[in-house]
């Protein structure tokens, strides 16, 4: 699933590990993350490098420097292999898997350290 893709590119969607990969192999790639909250807030962050491993590489996330507002909730991320419910490619073996943990997948670092919580919490606190 996560390897081809799936959603409504209209919706929730996620491209696909294979499609990042080929699109991100060769020569230096940007990446942008762009946030918004229910009330119109945004953040962004803008990577200066990103690429996606291959298959054999289990989809190791490579992420560059970072500017933005957002902050740098990547970071942690970096170097990591892409870990789903049935291949767990947590850095520890033997250690819990954090996508079945999260019930979904990512590059994780720590099983409570995820991207999604950590630049959600970024537009939270500037709105308090």
């Amino acid at each position: 699933m996560y390897k081809y893709g799936f959603g409504d590119v209209s919706g929730e969607f996620w491209l696909g590990l294979e499609k990042l990969h080929a699109m991100t192999r060769h020569g230096r790639h940007e990446l942008l993350v762009l946030l918004e909250d229910f009330e119109g807030n945004s953040k962004y962050a803008l990577y200066d490098d990103f690429t996606v491993g291959s298959e054999a590489e289990k989809y190791k996330l490579t992420v560059g420097k970072c500017a933005g507002s957002a902050g740098n909730s990547l970071a942690r991320h970096n170097g990591m292999k892409f870990s789903t419910m049935d291949q767990n490619n947590y850095p520890v073996p033997g250690k819990q898997n954090c996508a079945i943990a999260h019930k979904g997948a990512w590059w994780f670092e720590k099983c409570y350290h995820s991207v999604e919580v950590q630049m959600n919490d970024a537009i939270k606190q500037e709105r308090a």
